[in-house]
């Protein structure tokens, strides 16, 4: 069994809201998250999928503004080490700057613009 909190969409944590979820329905929300669905809470909090909601450009600049800030996923720190190795000299700046690039790159994916109306 496991439990999913409304009011935070965490599950499995402890909170006083929670509801319980069979491990079917778990799985069953999951597999429609990893093909694009959102998973938000239905009648009496008991957690549904549904089609995604688009970003504003403003929330799109700020998640992408985090995801780059992030300390251990983020480009920010990967173009900082490229930026001191190639002043330094250090060899394999070339491949620490591809990731950092391909990271970037991740991160716009992710976070796409909106499209206009």
């Amino acid at each position: 069994m496991h439990t999913y909190s409304p009011s935070t969409g965490a599950f499995n944590a402890e909170f006083e809201d929670n509801v319980m979820l069979s491990n079917q329905d778990f799985q069953s929300l999951f597999a429609a998250q990893s093909s694009g669905k959102q998973i938000v809470p239905g009648p009496g909090g008991k957690p549904i999928v549904a089609d995604p909601v688009p970003y504003t450009r403003e929330q799109v600049e700020r998640l992408r503004s985090a995801a780059y800030s992030d300390i251990q996923t983020g480009t920010d720190r990967l173009f900082s080490e490229v930026s001191r190795m190639k002043l330094m000299n250090e060899p394999g700046w070339e491949e620490a700057q591809a990731r950092a690039v391909a990271r970037y790159q991740e991160i716009q994916a992710e976070f796409p613009w909106p499209e206009e109306s």
